[in-house]
């Protein structure tokens, strides 16, 4: 059963994921629109000594020959990226390799209401971050969990179900 829960901008929700991301066994990749707040998350991790989560994006450092090894090698419990990569067949093959060894346990949707301010117009991949995560991280007929998470949900997106249906 889906819930809903609000909480402002700054008050925490992405140790919503962070925890249970430690606490559970597996991967938790978190879906984010902007390669800063990637790079935030993972700056604020590292500085609180937590150094399993990567960031995946276009002007990551890691070279792409060198992510499957990274994946494959490293025990990351944490892995950020955007909902555009999910849809990229070299990423596809790239979790193939990771789930050899690992489960996807959950995505995390952070900012959500990016799913209905630009998902229809600019950033249709929003769209389809559901599909993508239950059929590319689906392990021995199991789908993570999703959750969707924002602090600055306008009340527009509060009452359309753009965000519940993805």
């Amino acid at each position: 059963a889906a819930s809903d829960v609000y909480k402002r901008q700054g008050s925490g929700k992405s140790v919503i994921y962070q925890l249970a991301s430690f606490l559970n066994p597996g991967v938790t990749m978190v879906i984010s629109p902007i390669i800063s707040l990637i790079n935030d998350q993972i700056d604020n991790l590292l500085k609180n000594g937590i150094s399993n989560a990567i960031g995946i994006s276009s002007k990551s450092n890691i070279a792409r020959s060198n992510l499957s090894e990274q994946l494959k090698y490293n025990n990351y419990s944490l892995i950020y990226l955007s909902p555009e990569r999910l849809q990229t067949g070299s990423f596809r093959n790239i979790v193939g390799n990771l789930l050899l060894k690992n489960t996807v346990y959950c995505v995390a949707v952070d900012e959500a209401h990016c799913i209905s301010e630009w998902g229809h117009d600019f950033r249709t991949s929003y769209l389809n971050i559901a599909k993508n995560s239950r059929t590319f991280f689906a392990k021995n007929g199991n789908c993570p969990s999703i959750i969707a998470l924002t602090g600055t949900a306008s009340s527009c997106l509060l009452y359309t179900s753009d965000a519940a249906d993805e």
